[in-house]
């Protein structure tokens, strides 16, 4: 059985153009300095190289080049894992580049990072901070052409009981959209549990929720996904999933021109809600 609910609308955006963002060369120097290190290599190791290589805990760096017919693409990822007695770093960085050779050319660039630094506090509290940034430049006449957010979070995480997880963290965030600025408050929560034991069930769940209060806006999002499991011996197991999201978007989009000259404003805030709700049941079995 499955139940959907869903509203939104969309609008058309502005059409700008914008200079191309291309980090190409601090993405690679980043992968050289995670993935080689020098040695203490002495005269009677001679035959071991100078230099050996580190990868990160997940063995995901990469930098490539693809061309498809008139179409250049360049992509690139850093995924970095590092623990120092106790503090855990992680940091993550995309960059995607492409081109297509038309009249006009077309020139995307995407570029994103996040930086998480946790370190323990006293028992089951752990404090981290969290820097998030997301670029877009587009130099097509379609879609929202420039783009950019960066999120400073300070928070704390505890677990007060065996496979549950609590977070809360707040900070700083500042949002441009075409030629607009907005900057302010924002705050995170989050909620895990795992393997929970519910009578005969065994139940899972993962919440979240986060809101900014910009200048003149207020983002939003929310999702909470819960799973029962039932097991029937070996051979059959029913699964319950439940899943709900709800997003609130508000972007800036041009005024027409009489509003323009009313209002003295040349764009105007274009909100967009959209919530979805989700129930499912299945029932496995195997004999065999």
């Amino acid at each position: 059985m499955e139940v959907k609910r869903s509203s939104g609308s969309r609008t058309n955006r502005p059409r700008r153009n914008h200079p191309v963002f291309q980090p190409i060369k601090g993405l690679i120097v980043a992968a050289i300095f995670s993935s080689a290190v020098p040695t203490n290599a002495t005269a009677q190791e001679a035959l071991r190289p100078s230099f050996i290589r580190m990868e990160d805990s997940l063995r995901v760096s990469s930098l490539g080049f693809d061309r498809v017919l008139n179409t250049f693409t360049w992509n690139g990822t850093l995924f970095l894992d590092r623990d120092f007695n106790g503090i855990e770093i992680k940091l993550r960085q995309m960059l995607r580049s492409r081109l297509i050779r038309t009249d006009p050319r077309s020139i995307q660039d995407e570029y994103g990072d996040s930086l998480k630094i946790t370190a323990p506090i006293a028992g089951p509290w752990k404090g981290f901070a969290q820097q998030v940034s997301s670029l877009v430049s587009d130099n097509r006449a379609i879609d929202l052409t420039k783009l950019a957010q960066h999120q400073f979070l300070m928070g704390v995480r505890v677990s007060p009981y065996p496979r549950i997880t609590l977070a809360g963290m707040a900070g700083y965030e500042i949002d441009a959209q075409q030629d607009e600025r907005d900057e302010g408050f924002t705050y995170q929560a989050e909620a895990d549990a795992s393997n929970m034991r519910l009578e005969e069930f065994r139940g899972t769940l993962h919440g979240r929720w986060a809101q900014s209060l910009l200048t003149r806006r207020r983002p939003a999002s929310a999702a909470l996904d819960v799973s029962l499991v039932r097991e029937f011996g070996a051979e059959a197991r029913n699964t319950i999933l439940v899943s709900y999201d709800r997003l609130r978007r508000e972007f800036y989009t041009a005024a027409d021109l009489d509003v323009q000259k009313v209002y003295q404003i040349a764009n105007n805030i274009f909100r967009r809600d959209a919530a979805t709700l989700e129930v499912s049941d299945q029932l496995d079995y195997h004999p065999f």
